[in-house]
């Protein structure tokens, strides 16, 4: 599997980084494996995050209600904020330590870094370019080896697992014929969408809406593929963002 490399700021001769880093190693190898150089960093030797540098100069940084514990059973629950090193503030991903959508996932790991897929691949043009590629690498790294299928049948397979991860948000239907998957969804939001026709690498501005406006149509493949995306309430949404693309 191919890993981003290591940060400049790696601090891999220190027996504390080095402890630290295979500590969280199951959290650091899936985001370099999507491309994002990942390190564990250390401020007066308590304050301990992960942090990923993105493709535009920010970073995105994983911490729990405040630094990370020496020992992950220890967290109780994930934030992920994006920052700039050029400018105040951040912007927040995900936090499982409050009480809306993302609290009831707590200590687990997979809804924060499907959060994270699912927030590349929606601004993935602007933040980190060949994240769906490097997906379906990971994807075919993690699975057991099995005989292969046909094409379309081992993408939709592929799609399925995406799905069930929560990596992917809103489906209603996966289908495949002998060449194209056919994939239905009913997206709560328009990023959500957004997310989809990505995956696939549709432009946003290309949909065709059909049956009085009730769903939208994106053609497009994934591991070569070819993808037919239809999304229920799509124009909707599409509408109510003023045709956000």
């Amino acid at each position: 599997m191919d890993l981003a490399p290591l940060p400049a700021t790696a601090d891999t001769t220190n027996q504390n980084w080095l402890a630290l880093f295979d500590a969280y190693r199951h959290v650091i190898t899936p985001l370099r494996a999507l491309g994002l150089p990942t390190t564990i960093e250390t401020s007066g030797g308590n304050d301990v995050t992960i942090v990923s540098t993105l493709q535009d100069g920010s970073y995105l940084s994983i911490g729990s209600e405040g630094p990370l514990p020496q020992n992950p059973a220890d967290v109780k629950s994930w934030t992920v904020h994006r920052g700039w090193d050029d400018a105040p503030g951040r912007a927040w991903v995900y936090d499982s330590g409050n009480q809306d959508a993302d609290g009831p996932h707590g200590a687990a790991i997979a809804p924060m870094l499907g959060r994270i897929v699912h927030w590349l691949l929606a601004g993935r043009r602007a933040v980190q370019e060949g994240v769906p590629d490097r997906l379906g690498a990971l994807l075919a790294a993690t699975q057991p080896q099995c005989a292969p299928g046909p094409p379309a049948a081992e993408t939709a397979d592929a799609i399925d697992r995406l799905v069930d991860a929560g990596l992917l948000l809103g489906v209603e239907r996966i289908e495949n014929g002998p060449r194209m998957v056919f994939v239905t969804v009913q997206p709560a939001t328009i990023e959500d969408w957004h997310a989809w026709q990505d995956l696939i690498g549709c432009p946003r501005g290309e949909v065709s809406s059909h049956s009085a406006s009730r769903f939208a149509l994106s053609l497009g493949e994934w591991q070569a593929t070819p993808i037919r995306l239809q999304g229920y309430g799509v124009p909707s949404l599409l509408k109510q963002h003023g045709g956000a693309r």
